[in-house]
């Protein structure tokens, strides 16, 4: 369960008029007002995640793409696993996002060429973590602190940056 899922798997739906057959490439933009200003929020302890990029069975990393996701609060009340889990997607950029308690990372990322940029994460197990074998991963310039173990976690991988964070 999640405050909001985001599917990359629509194929043989024709209840979301979307032309086309199937809709796995859908991107979102969701933007808020500012990173105090707009929150999503978890509200259960069984919830895997506040923000999730699902994908259906059968689709490798990078089948949804082109998210971006700006401007707002992903708390995760010390209750939610991940404030986002995204093991489907692929040129997603993050950018000032501030996520609070999220119980092991506030960013779990598969897939490749996506940025984590200008974005505060506090309280959480982990501030990023990646999974499956990342390509061209940027974590620039956020501000990472308080966090329950290490900061940021890369599980294999190339052309991984990380740069100008400041981590306490």
């Amino acid at each position: 369960n999640s405050t909001l899922v985001v599917r990359a798997d629509f194929t043989g739906r024709d209840d979301y008029g979307v032309p086309g057959d199937g809709h796995h490439n859908s991107s979102l933009r969701l933007l808020g007002e500012g990173m105090q200003l707009t929150q999503l929020r978890a509200v259960s302890n069984t919830m895997t995640s506040v923000l999730s990029f699902a994908r259906g069975p059968g689709f490798e990393a990078g089948q949804a793409e082109q998210h971006e996701v700006t401007d707002l609060l992903l708390n995760g009340s010390n209750l939610a696993t991940y404030a986002v889990h995204a093991p489907g997607i692929c040129r997603t950029i993050f950018s000032r996002v501030h996520v609070y308690g999220s119980v092991q990372a506030a960013f779990l990322l598969y897939g490749w060429i996506n940025r984590v940029e200008q974005c505060q994460i506090e309280m959480c197990g982990q501030a990023l973590t990646t999974g499956g074998e990342p390509n061209n991963i940027v974590v620039r310039d956020n501000w990472i602190e308080g966090m329950y173990g290490t900061a940021i976690e890369v599980a294999g991988g190339m052309n991984v940056v990380i740069e100008g964070n400041t981590i306490e």
